[in-house]
């Protein structure tokens, strides 16, 4: 059995990300609200603001340095407005947020944002709230005391007292709340009646019974909304909106979709707002526990789709509607649409609005499939005999077989509304309709104008691919390699340690795949192969690098895995030219042809891929719907679940909860914290780059890590690409300067070809060097090095500008 690949190791810089902060402020002021300002304003040396941080991602005009670059050119770093570019000076060091909470806000203020601060950081409850106060007050008097004592004295002797008391208003949890509803704009949840239900319970020899309501907790959209387009950091989402027309390249947002084009008022007013709904189950308790199952939380989001993608991966865009028990909306209760009247009520208000960008014109519903058709009124089970909400298919004959989208099966409106009526007109009668036509109900949602369920129902991503199809795809490849044919090529417990051994690298170690076990990849009763999406993901990505050199390049089986991974490539892009679009329909179904070939029969998942390339041309890139994002969302639900141990009202008590905590977020921006390693100055006139670099001085300013809009950059340890006549260019990045604006010092890569066996680039460092700018870049992340065959390779979980 041939050792395991090892991984190609980087050198240079491997010091990890450390936040260096300022001096404590022990400075001495005779005024007892400086003091106060010293005492709180302490934030790490390497954070900056987003206004000083943020980079606007423009297409690119060029991958290397352009050497008549003027200096004059590069922004000002007091241009907090400046979204083209980055320009910042080192000693600029406080945040925004800092800065308005020191100069501008009240003794009293500062403490309330001080209560809300450890509020939400420490997961405190009222009681250890109020506990923490008392220290805190105890603390702020002792700093105050000595500087105090000579004030105080002489204002005595004139008859006056110094008074001083920072958590005024603040000591009990109904002033806070006021405070933070009167200051912060903190929202009130209403409590929306369902119903109610009588509970008999003993105590001693008593029996009572009890009055409970059965409740939908609602956070106002209006008050969310007005928040949102009114912050300062939305307008520069808006500017930042790609634009063009319908038959633009590329396929990036729902304006260069063909739905786009058919909604005349939003094509008039692009400004108008595009709802995206988003629903999941959370399962906030340990499903070991007693009470798991009884108090899963049925969560409805609500974020706008005007937000470019690179920003909508913040969650501080993606804001909670409403919470309610999810047993209470499903089976035998009350029914999905008891809860979305009250959403339909609210959004009708939204259409009725002529003042722009205040009125919707585009709603969206995303979840998965389960939960997509029950939000629908479609069979639930994708057993059913038509469980495509796209298509007419049948479950025993076309889903199973079916490889390419058929035009005469599609579902359409007309007969969508037939179907309908005989339905409700069938009920209480026999089911035959419904089973027919796969459906339950009409949706409520559908009395919107800007939505039905044939039309906004965008396909996941996640839960087709990742969750789906190709889970499906490793688990049956495994299988074969691993137990159906004679000549094992490598054994279960090589594989599990080539990849323990593995070294991945920093943007890949939280995704680690976990241990593979025989009995899972044996069972044919699922598709899981028992790892996360993201695991399942990073596993098949790196599985050519480990095992290509053990399998024949004519192997049908392999060949059959590497047409998956290319259509996940596609999907999972951003940019997607048109002509990608029509290579992608014939790649699903030569795919799909195979895969029945080989295998066996295909399961709805994996027929769900046949309608993807018409969904992208109406909706453009998936990826704007996909809900691996908001699924990240529920980690704060549960965290707070299980340290506070709230059991009586969960959705009431996490919908409060969760809107303090997003008015702690919004306190400072609704954009990524961009954030930097410690600062170090370096002379142009000694640096090897000196000649590739512009600046107004003979300084520049170097880190060895940037954070920015999310993307984790650190020097000696990632490649960024670039594009030079329709060949990705790699880029080795060696150094990152900040200061007089954030620039990659790159060592040269140059491209060797693409190896299709084990779905790689291959690369070489030439000696070279040139500057990328983040503008520069292609895709919106960084790429690794491994080592295969004596060489380097890098694997690429998109395509980049379109490359297949």
């Amino acid at each position: 059995m041939p050792p395991p690949p090892k991984r190609l190791k980087s050198s240079g810089h491997t010091r990890p990300p450390v936040e260096q902060g300022d001096d404590d402020g022990d400075g001495v002021t005779s005024s007892d609200e400086a003091v106060l300002e010293i005492a709180n304003d302490s934030e790490p040396e390497s954070d900056f603001s987003d206004a000083e941080l943020d980079v606007s991602y423009q297409p690119h005009t060029f991958p290397r340095c352009d050497n008549s670059a003027s200096s004059s050119n590069a922004p000002s770093a007091s241009d907090s407005t400046s979204v083209t570019s980055v320009s910042f000076a080192p000693n600029i060091l406080p945040s925004k947020a800092v800065s308005q909470s020191s100069s501008s806000s009240s003794i009293n203020e500062a403490a309330g944002n001080f209560v809300l601060s450890v509020h939400e950081k420490g997961f405190l409850s009222v009681s250890e709230r109020k506990e923490l106060l008392d220290d805190a007050k105890l603390l702020v008097k002792e700093c105050i005391k000595k500087y105090s004592e000579k004030v105080d004295t002489v204002l005595q002797s004139k008859g006056s007292k110094v008074k001083m008391n920072s958590f005024k208003n603040l000591e009990t949890e109904t002033q806070q709340q006021r405070f933070f509803k009167d200051t912060l704009g903190v929202t009130d949840v209403k409590r929306i009646p369902l119903g109610k239900v009588l509970i008999r319970g003993r105590k001693g020899t008593v029996t009572k019974t009890k009055v409970i309501d059965q409740e939908l907790i609602y956070v106002p959209l209006e008050e969310t909304v007005e928040k949102m387009i009114n912050h300062p950091d939305y307008k520069v989402f808006v500017e930042n909106t790609s634009s063009g027309t319908t038959n633009s390249k590329p396929l990036d947002c729902y304006m260069k979709g063909s739905l786009s084009k058919d909604n005349n008022i939003l094509r008039e007013h692009p400004d108008a707002l595009r709802f995206i709904l988003y629903y999941d189950d959370v399962e906030v308790l340990s499903p070991l526990k007693s009470r798991s199952g009884r108090q899963k939380v049925g969560a409805f989001y609500i974020f706008l789709d005007n937000i470019p993608l690179k920003y909508r991966s913040c969650l501080k865009v993606i804001c909670l509607l409403a919470l309610v028990n999810a047993n209470l909306i499903k089976g035998k209760y009350y029914g999905m649409d008891a809860a979305l009247e009250v959403i339909v009520t609210v959004l009708k208000k939204f259409e009725d609005v002529e003042e722009w960008p205040k009125s919707v014109r585009y709603i969206a519903v995303i979840s998965d499939n389960l939960g997509q058709h029950s939000i629908a009124g479609f069979k639930e089970g994708f057993t059913a005999k038509r469980c495509c909400r796209i298509c007419m298919a049948r479950f025993e004959s076309e889903i199973k077989t079916m490889t390419r989208e058929d035009p005469a099966l599609l579902r359409t409106k007309e007969d969508y509304e037939n179907q309908i009526r005989q339905v409700q007109t069938s009920r209480g009668k026999n089911d035959k309709a419904s089973t027919e036509y796969g459906l339950n109900r009409e949706s409520c949602l559908n009395q919107l104008q800007s939505f039905h369920v044939l039309l906004n129902l965008p396909f996941d991503s996640m839960h087709c691919l990742l969750e789906g199809a190709l889970s499906l795809g490793v688990k049956k490849l495994l299988k074969y390699y691993l137990y159906e044919i004679k000549e094992k090529p490598f054994t279960l417990n090589w594989l599990n340690q080539t990849i323990l051994n593995y070294d991945f690298e920093y943007t890949e170690t939280r995704d680690k795949p976990s241990e593979l076990k025989e009995d899972h990849i044996k069972d044919d009763t699922t598709v899981s192969l028992h790892q996360s999406a993201c695991q399942l993901w990073l596993l098949a990505t790196i599985l050519p690098i480990i095992v290509s050199p053990l399998i024949s390049t004519e192997d049908a089986h392999w060949t059959n895995f590497l047409d998956l991974l290319e259509i996940c490539r596609i999907v999972f892009s951003v940019d997607i030219p048109r002509w990608l679009v029509t290579y992608l329909q014939d790649l699903i179904h030569k795919y799909l042809s195979d895969y029945i070939s080989l295998y066996a029969h295909l399961i709805p998942k994996q027929h769900f891929l046949i309608h993807f390339p018409n969904q992208i041309l109406k909706f453009a890139s998936l990826m704007n719907y996909m809900c691996l994002r908001c699924e990240s969302n529920h980690k704060y639900y549960k965290r707070l679940i299980s340290v506070l141990t709230a059991y009586r009202n969960i959705p009431l008590f996490l919908a409060r909860r969760d809107q303090l905590h997003q008015a702690y977020l919004w306190k400072k921006s609704l954009r990524h914290e961009s954030r930097c390693g410690p600062i170090k100055s370096v002379k142009l006139e000694f640096a090897y780059y000196g000649k590739l670099i512009h600046a107004p001085g003979s300084d520049v300013s170097e880190v060895p890590w940037l954070d920015l809009n999310g993307v984790l950059f650190k020097s000696e340890q990632c490649y960024i690409v670039g594009l030079q006549d329709y060949i990705p260019i790699f880029a080795f990045l060696k150094n990152i300067i900040v200061n007089p604006e954030v620039a990659f010092v790159c060592q040269d890569v140059r491209t060797v070809c693409r190896n299709v066996h084990a779905s790689s680039y291959v690369i070489s460092l030439a000696n070279g060097l040139s500057v990328f700018r983040p503008q520069d870049m292609l895709v919106r992340s960084v790429f690794h090095a491994h080592s295969f065959n004596n060489g380097i390779a890098i694997l690429s979980k998109c395509c980049i500008v379109g490359q297949p």
